[in-house]
């Protein structure tokens, strides 16, 4: 049974890995690189007039989209396997990154290499319309829309591509808006209503710990929202979300419950999917030992969908460490815990001997360094109710996070299991019992491994991760395949043209609680 349960973690990993979560200026990069075949040509633009492209999408002017000759796409009459791959293409000192969904007119396009933007991506890279056609080079690429310093042919082979060049990664608080995707107006947005279904395990500020913790913070309702800002822009690892504002466009609120609501837009068909990237402006790091409670009553658990609530180091990936702790795709049932760092991080064998809840599904085996292999140290917990449908069946429940100079370590218990000293606001980490997997400083130094943590919470659509297991039964504990499921061939598909089956693709979040030692 584990020999099989790590093979389909493996499976996950491989999508996770190439997949954590760069979001544009901010995110992580991989770092290992390998040569791409670079195509010249000449770039024209043209309206996209509300014509079905042909890989079967209706794309305004303002989005960055492109065509490419048949010699590219394929058969020009069907939908290609290469519809909404991403394509860098590059214009003297600037590059812009489009998604694929139209195969070019060949009757106004005769070179194999030449391409079609959208007005838009053409007047990113051009700053404007007047010269008609320009003379570029382009190249299948894995990174978000964004207008860019010029990048060489040398280009990282991750699915979390970053909006800069890989030799100057940006740690700014929100990526460029200098390109942005079009976005839905909120009074189109259509989010489910909150409910009442199950009880918060929010704890009491007046309760004390027995062993020193105290309440630094507890976020909930628009106080929680107010401790996030909004990344802004397409997202990242050839997702189709286009992230936005949760606030003004009422994707994201607080409830008559007092609970917190993240949704995602409905719109039926959409090239890019609004959906939301939530980052603290507050930064931990494991000198101060730190305490974090997420009382999770729902996470989205629909076909398409990446979900994650995760730590980034503020600085390049992975030197500066990254931490995911509640991560799936579409309809997994089965959290995947992971740690990614620099040179210099490995889990014990020991530890891993012991491990109880959890299954390590890493490609480098007990080696964290991602720039060796990108999946670093990744686990997939055992317990089918800890992510996705599954932990939806039972009200969600709390992960739990303490962080210091002595490791990193992750709990988890369903809503009818939460012990008492942690609804109660005394947390008492000693009395909980064995964790689903603990980072020991033994192995790692925290400190140097781990600076400046961001917390994110973000829901991107489509991309690798569920693209890599889009075909997979048994993946993440999923009995079938979201392509079953569905009938569609990818997620980009699924995410572009079903808006009413994200109705109920959305968290719902009682409270997140900081404790400080």
């Amino acid at each position: 049974m584990r020999s099989a349960t790590t093979f389909v973690g493996l499976l996950a990993a491989a999508g996770a890995a190439s997949a954590s979560h760069n979001s544009g200026s901010r995110m992580r990069r991989h770092h290992r690189s390998a040569k791409r075949d670079v195509v010249s040509g000449t770039a024209f633009y043209g309206y996209q007039n509300d014509k079905t492209s042909a890989c079967g999408t209706v794309s305004s002017d303002d989005d960055f989209v492109a065509g490419v000759h048949g010699a590219y796409y394929g058969d020009i009459w069907s939908v290609s396997d290469k519809c909404f791959q991403h394509i860098t293409v590059y214009y003297g000192d600037k590059s812009i990154d489009v998604t694929l969904t139209d195969a070019a007119n060949t009757t106004a396009i005769t070179g194999d290499g030449d391409i079609y933007l959208s007005t838009a991506a053409f007047t990113a890279l051009a700053g404007s319309l007047d010269a008609g056609m320009i003379d570029v080079t382009w190249e299948w690429s894995t990174g978000s829309a964004a207008t860019t310093e010029a990048a060489t042919t040398e280009v990282a082979t991750t699915s979390e591509a970053a909006t800069t060049s890989e030799a100057a990664p940006t740690t700014e608080a929100a990526p460029t808006t200098e390109v942005q995707p079009t976005t839905t107006d909120a009074a189109t947005t259509s989010v489910a209503d909150p409910t009442t279904s199950s009880s918060s395990a929010a704890p009491s500020a007046t309760s004390g710990s027995n062993e020193g913790w105290s309440m630094y913070k507890s976020l909930t309702g628009d106080t929680l929202i107010d401790y996030f800002g909004f990344d802004e822009g397409q997202s990242d690892n050839s997702g189709v979300a286009n992230y936005v504002n949760g606030k003004n466009t009422g994707l994201v609120y607080t409830g008559g419950d007092g609970k917190v609501y993240i949704n995602v837009d409905t719109t039926q068909y959409t090239s890019l999917r609004n959906s939301v990237r939530m980052t603290s402006a507050e930064k931990f790091n494991p000198s101060t030992a730190t305490l974090f409670l997420f009382d999770v009553e729902k996470v989205p658990a629909v076909c398409g969908v990446w979900p994650a609530i995760w730590f980034t180091g503020s600085g390049s990936w992975p030197y500066t460490g990254e931490v995911d702790i509640i991560e799936g795709v579409n309809q997994y049932t089965q959290n995947v815990v992971s740690i990614h760092t620099g040179s210099g991080c490995t889990f014990a064998d020991s530890a891993l001997s012991s491990l109880t809840k959890a299954t390590l599904v890493s490609g480098a085996g007990l080696n964290c360094d991602a720039t060796v292999d990108t999946m670093g140290c990744g686990f997939s917990m055992y317990d089918t109710s800890s992510y996705g449908t599954g932990f939806n069946a039972v009200g969600g429940g709390v992960y739990a996070v303490q962080m210091s100079d002595d490791g990193i370590s992750v709990w988890w218990w369903q809503r009818s299991q939460v012990p008492a000293d942690v609804a109660s606001g005394g947390p008492n980490p000693s009395t909980w019992g064995e964790s689903v997997i603990t980072y020991s400083s033994a192995t790692c130094d925290m400190s140097s491994h781990f600076q400046d943590l961001m917390l994110i919470i973000t829901n991107n659509l489509g991309g690798t991760f569920p693209e890599g297991v889009w075909n997979s039964a048994g993946a993440g504990g999923q009995t079938q395949s979201c392509a079953d499921m569905t009938g569609h061939s990818s997620a980009a598909s699924y995410v572009q043209n079903e808006g009413a089956a994200f109705a109920d693709a959305q968290f719902i979040i009682n409270s997140f609680n900081i404790y400080r030692n």
